[in-house]
This record gives C-alpha cells, structure tokens and sequence, in this order.
C-alpha cells in the first residue's frame, strides 16, 4: 500500500547438496539474488539486488558429528556453570536479613538467565543441524531424533528460560520490600529452580551418551561397508581368474 513501507522478508530454504555430487574438502558458495519490480516497469527487468556470498566446506559426517558433539558440551559445561552460580545466589538469598540484600542478587541472576538462553540457541542450532546433515541416519530418523531431543531438553530448557526464570528474576527485582514469608518463597524458588537445571543437566548427559554410541556404531557400520566392498572386490578377482585358466 502506499506510501511504501519497508518490509523484512525472511523464507528458510533446505538446499539439498547430494545432487551436486559433492564429496569432502567440496567448497559451496550461495548467493541469495532478489528482484523487486512493483515499482519498475515489467520491461526493465525490475530492481535486482545480490547478497553476500557464504562458503560452506563439505566434510565427512564424521568430522561434522564430532565438531558438534563438541559444541554441545561445550554448551552443557556452560550450563552446569549457571547451575552453580544458581546454588551462590541461593546461598547469598539464605543469608539476606532483608529485602534489599536478596534484591541484590537480581543482576547477578540475569547474567545466570542470559547464560542458559546462550546455552539453549546453541542445543538448539547443533540439533537443527544435525537434523539437516542427517546424522542420525536417515532422513526419518534424524526427524525423530530431533524431535526426541526437542521433547526431552529444548522444550524444557525453554520453559525453563522463558517462564521459571523470568519468574524468579521478576520475584528479586521487587524484593527490596519484601517481608520474611516473601524472602522463604524466593528461597524455595530458587531450590526449584536449581533441582528443574539438575534434572535437564542429566538429561543432557543421557543425550550425550547417546550421540557418542550413535557415532561409534556409525563408524562400525562405515567399516563393515569398506569391508564388504573390498571382499565383493575379491571375490570379483576370484571369478575373474578361474575363468582365465
């Protein structure tokens, strides 16, 4: 409508590479290119615009699952880190003799929030891509892996972010006049809030110890296939020499 108005437009696209036969130490380069012609006449072809381009190096799946393997336990050191940080500010709330002292504590514990959301997009992203690049097996089953990760730590996690969290941050941001019973329930909130990081940490554990027998019985799997090819090989040899003689 006019006037115009400046719109962002945002379309997530899957690219399938297989199709171009690419093999690892491959180099892709995407380029993104727009037309725009709702003000320029059809003749003149429209209003191009080109993005920057972006580099993706092919490696082998099992190069890429152990850098995300990695990623992912990097990301879970840093949310045992929050957890800890979680038990200082419990013990700093334990010993406020008032309001003011437990109020103290909120920016301490948005620095806490801000740690586990870092730590969620970047689950979050790794699982995506795991997804993406298949790495479960096949496409269905890296669906539903992903979805079991989804169900088991990402949704969790960001409830735990989104609702609990904020919650307990709001709680000691307004706790400068906050009476005894008020101060017990924001004690009682945290030890909540620490046991529900516990569980999910555990959780991420589990995943962890699943990824790495997923990985192991990949690269079993990879070598009774080597395997199976170089005995067809000679096996092949075989026939070709006993018609020979």
């Amino acid at each position: 409508a006019d006037p115009a108005t400046i719109r962002e437009f945002r379309e997530k696209y899957d690219l399938e590479v297989d199709q171009f036969g690419v093999r690892p130490t491959y180099v892709i380069r995407l380029t993104g290119i727009e037309t725009e012609n709702r003000y320029s006449s059809p003749t003149d072809g429209g209003q191009v615009g080109e993005s920057t381009k972006v580099d993706f190096r092919i490696v082998t799946h099992k190069e890429l699952f152990r850098e995300i393997i990695a990623r992912q336990q990097q990301a879970r050191g840093g949310f045992r880190q929050a957890i800890e940080d979680s038990k200082d500010v419990l013990a700093k709330l334990l010993e406020a003799k008032d309001g003011v002292e437990a109020a103290g504590q909120s920016r301490r514990f948005r620095a806490i929030q801000r740690s586990v959301w870092k730590v969620s997009r970047e689950l979050e992203r790794s699982a995506e891509e795991m997804r993406l690049n298949r790495l479960g097996g096949s496409k269905e089953d890296g669906n539903q892996a992903y979805e079991s990760m989804k169900a088991l730590i990402l949704e969790p996690l960001a409830k735990l972010h989104d609702q609990t969290m904020s919650n307990q941050r709001s709680a000691l941001e307004a706790a400068a006049n906050a009476d005894q019973v008020r101060l017990e329930q924001l004690r009682s909130d945290q030890v909540s809030l620490i046991k529900d990081m516990e569980l999910l940490l555990s959780k991420m554990n589990r995943w962890d110890e699943l990824l790495d027998a997923i990985n192991q019985l990949t690269e079993v799997i990879d070598q009774q296939e080597q395997l199976k090819k170089k005995v067809d090989e000679l096996i092949d040899e075989q026939i070709d020499d006993l018609f020979d003689e």
